[in-house]
């Protein structure tokens, strides 16, 4: 059974999900705790793909339900670079 690597320095941005064509990752949205995951449960519920769908990602590109909104995560970005690099530089 595969895992995570790092799993500590997951920052909950949910990129790997999207970027994962199988479907085959899911993160739960508690990036503070380690959360238990029953592999038939994940299947049954739907939640595999459910970001990438919710995305408008590849497949589901050309379904008018979802839309891409993922440009808004761009603020979300700033910020957290912004946070590492003032932490860096408390740290200096």
């Amino acid at each position: 059974m595969p895992h995570i690597a790092r799993q500590e320095d997951c920052q909950t941005c949910f990129m790997c999900e999207l970027y994962c064509r199988e479907d085959a990752i899911y993160v739960a949205p508690d990036c503070e705790n380690a959360t238990p995951v029953d592999k038939d449960e994940i299947l049954a519920s739907g939640l595999l793909g459910e970001f990438r769908r919710n995305h408008g990602w590849d497949e589901w590109a050309h379904d008018p339900r979802y839309t891409n909104e993922h440009w808004r995560m761009e603020s979300v970005f700033l910020r957290a670079r912004d946070m590492a690099i003032a932490e860096a530089a408390g740290n200096a």
